[in-house]
């Protein structure tokens, strides 16, 4: 049985980055889902929400999230995710609000699941570049 001729390095190289373009979306989710959670928050006709900072509110059964929240006396002013239909709700008939905050803990478990991941799969294709470039009698 003949050994199985070694990849060129340029075709390993890129057998390795199409590896890592088809699990980038996968990190780059972990990462987003990760950094961040939703925290309760209380309204009050005095609270002031950051720039881009999003608010997500229930009433009834629905669920809303809200982006260029602002108090305007005492009703939550925005505009509902992916619209450009402004939205206004009295404080009153709002039963829970939560705005989205970075968790500092969660971001440094999953920069260390990723650069793990990264570590590993960078480990593997060394060593079957090795195994490869060995096998086809190339020397160092």
């Amino acid at each position: 049985m003949s050994p199985v001729p070694a990849l060129p390095a340029h075709r390993r190289s890129s057998i390795t980055s199409n590896r890592l373009r088809r699990l980038a979306p996968l990190g780059l989710a972990l990462w987003v889902n990760a950094c961040s959670s939703w925290h309760p928050i209380d309204l009050a006709p005095t609270r002031e929400f950051g720039t881009f900072q999003q608010v997500r509110i229930q009433r009834g059964d629905d669920r809303v999230t809200v982006t260029q929240a602002r108090m305007v006396g005492d009703t939550l002013v925005g505009k509902v995710s992916q619209s450009v239909e402004p939205l206004a709700v009295p404080i009153a008939e709002i039963q829970r609000a939560e705005t989205l905050k970075i968790d500092k803990g969660r971001t440094a478990v999953a920069m260390g699941v990723v650069l793990g991941l990264l570590a590993v799969l960078a480990a593997v294709a060394g060593n079957k570049a090795a195994s490869n470039a060995v096998g086809s009698g190339l020397t160092w």
